[in-house]
């Protein structure tokens, strides 16, 4: 089933975050028109509507809808980037039994309901959510109401940009006429892959070198665990919303110093003698390490240039609203190439 291209689809986001996946739609190339976002989120909400002051935003509890409501919006298309704490290696992996999981699970059992469901649905989630009982139950209702699906386990950085984020994507479309699996063996053509400098914001008047810069206390504690990149690398750690508050697992830190002016100076720390620590130091500081800021990472997730933040957003719910976010060019492509054909 395909869609009239001379007529906007309507859109319902699920879970909207700071837009993401609005953004996506953009990037996607069809005519679309959101009829509604929902998201809990107060900060997220702020910045949602900060960008998208047209779309209708509620801030509610999914628990609340009924069928009768869903019914009524009658969107064709549904995008959703439901929690992921319930399948992250760093919790419980609850799943279902995870009370953060209901509200999701409260939808599936909304929809296989429904008069009017929708031709199309994108979701994203972690990787884990594609062995969770969570995930059997969606393809058994998607199947059940005759949706073909498609599975996908992608990292931006087989599309060419320097950021890793492994995330689950499935797409469904009503009476489709695909059914791959998971894990399948995409090959993605003619890609190139950019370097972090084509992401970095030190020009932007709002950059303060200074209140990026790693403290002295973080740089002695942690400086052996850091993941170090630097202007010519393809590649970054995933960005998580503890970033700027802890060092280890929540992402990269920049350094302007060449690769191999790094490596010199860290074979320097490591021949000192013991006891050196003042030297050892300097030596570090001369590294000028930073976090990156938060536009630079919603860079790295794709976000357009002239997506921003209100100014009364601190960077530390900059940082986490991030962290929760998904990568705008990785859903953009998916929506484009395998979901509104």
């Amino acid at each position: 089933m395909s869609h009239d291209e001379n007529k906007p689809i309507k859109v319902l986001e699920f879970y909207s975050g700071i837009g993401g996946m609005h953004y996506a739609l953009k990037r996607s190339g069809i005519k679309y028109d959101v009829i509604g976002a929902f998201d809990i989120n107060t900060n997220a909400n702020e910045v949602y509507k900060y960008n998208f002051p047209d779309v209708r935003l509620m801030q509610k509890n999914l628990e609340g809808l009924t069928v009768v409501d869903l019914d009524k919006w009658a969107a064709q298309c549904w995008t959703m980037s439901p929690p992921c704490q319930p399948y992250t290696r760093q919790g419980k992996q609850e799943a279902s039994k995870d009370a953060r999981a209901k509200s999701f699970l409260h939808i599936l059992d909304l929809f296989s309901q429904m008069k009017t469901p929708p031709t199309y649905i994108l979701i994203e989630n972690v990787k884990g959510f594609d062995v969770s009982d969570t995930r059997k139950h969606l393809l058994e209702t998607l199947r059940s109401r005759g949706y073909s699906i498609q599975e996908f386990l992608i990292s931006p950085v087989e599309l060419g940009v320097p950021n890793s984020r492994l995330r689950y994507y499935l797409l469904a479309k009503l009476n489709g006429d695909k059914n791959k699996s998971l894990n399948e063996n995409l090959e993605f053509e003619n890609i190139e892959s950019k370097s972090i400098s084509h992401y970095l914001n030190e020009n932007d008047e709002s950059f303060d070198e200074g209140s990026s810069l790693i403290s002295d206390n973080v740089l002695q504690r942690f400086w052996k665990i850091m993941d170090i990149v630097h202007e010519d690398s393809i590649g970054s750690c995933c960005f998580t919303k503890a970033y700027g508050k802890y060092i280890e697992g929540t992402g990269s830190i920049f350094t302007k110093i060449s690769k191999s002016q790094a490596e010199e100076i860290f074979k320097k720390i490591k021949s000192l003698p013991e006891g050196q620590n003042e030297e050892q130091f300097q030596l570090l500081r001369s590294l000028k390490l930073r976090y990156f800021t938060p536009i630079e990472i919603s860079k790295l997730l794709c976000f357009p240039d002239d997506f921003s933040f209100p100014d009364k957003m601190t960077v530390r719910q900059r940082y986490q609203l991030l962290g929760n976010s998904v990568n705008v060019y990785t859903i953009g492509y998916l929506m484009k190439e395998y979901l509104f054909i």
